[in-house]
C-alpha cells in the first residue's frame, strides 16, 4: 500500500480540482487524497484538511460515504490512542 499512498500523493500535485465542473468528481479527488494521507498515519492533519474539503464540495454525497466515514473515524480512533499513550507516558 506505500507505493499506492506515495503514487496518488505525486499525482494530487497535478490536479487542479476547482477545474472539475463537476462537485462529485473534487468529491472523489479529496476522498482519495484524504484517504491516502491518512493511510501513513504522520499526516492525519492534512488527511482531515483534505475530507472537510470533500465535504465542502460534496456536502450530500460525503456525509453518505462509507469510504469517508471509515477513514474519518480511523483518524480520530488514532488520534484518540495517541492522546492516551503521551498521558500515559507523560508527554
Amino acid at each position: 500500500m506505500p507505493r499506492f499512498r506515495s503514487r496518488v500523493i505525486e499525482l494530487s500535485r497535478t490536479v487542479r480540482p476547482p477545474v472539475l465542473a463537476a462537485s462529485i468528481r473534487q468529491l472523489s479527488y479529496w476522498l482519495d487524497l484524504g484517504r491516502a494521507l491518512a493511510d501513513g498515519g504522520r499526516l492525519d492533519v492534512d488527511a482531515l484538511a483534505a475530507f472537510v474539503r470533500g465535504e465542502r464540495a460534496a456536502p450530500v454525497p460525503s456525509a453518505n460515504s462509507p469510504l469517508a466515514l471509515d477513514a474519518v473515524v480511523a483518524l480520530a480512533q488514532r488520534t484518540q490512542r495517541r492522546a492516551i499513550r503521551d498521558a500515559v507516558e507523560g508527554r
